[in-house]
């Protein structure tokens, strides 16, 4: 892959055509995730750009708003690396819970005294 993400569309980041199944997109994602983790000697880089493609077209409704042109990434093409990070899994779980109570989730405080 070559160091510029931002001229690659979220199909050619995760290696499939826009005619693509769900599940075929599904499929790739989780292999490009294997082959780009940090952890097993992959790049940070384009780790984030797996991801951030999988934000764009990961969902049916993400999917189709991205390829009418309305969604994120909308020109095309995805955010280069450093221009925003996804966000965590914790981080999607406190802005669910947010919206669905709309009270903050708690963080893990400890409960004993020093």
């Amino acid at each position: 892959m070559s160091a510029s993400f931002a001229s690659r569309s979220p199909y050619e980041v995760l290696g499939v055509t826009a005619t693509s199944s769900d599940e075929e997109v599904r499929r790739a994602y989780r292999q490009r995730l294997r082959e780009t983790h940090p952890d097993t000697g992959g790049s940070a880089v384009l780790f984030h750009a797996v991801q951030q493609a999988w934000e764009v077209v990961g969902t049916p409704e993400a999917r189709a708003a991205y390829d009418s042109g309305s969604g994120s990434g909308a020109r095309g093409r995805i955010s280069g690396a450093g221009a925003g990070h996804p966000l965590t899994r914790v981080q999607r779980v406190r802005r669910r819970k947010l919206a669905r109570t709309g009270t903050p989730a708690a963080k893990n405080v400890s409960t004993t005294s020093r």
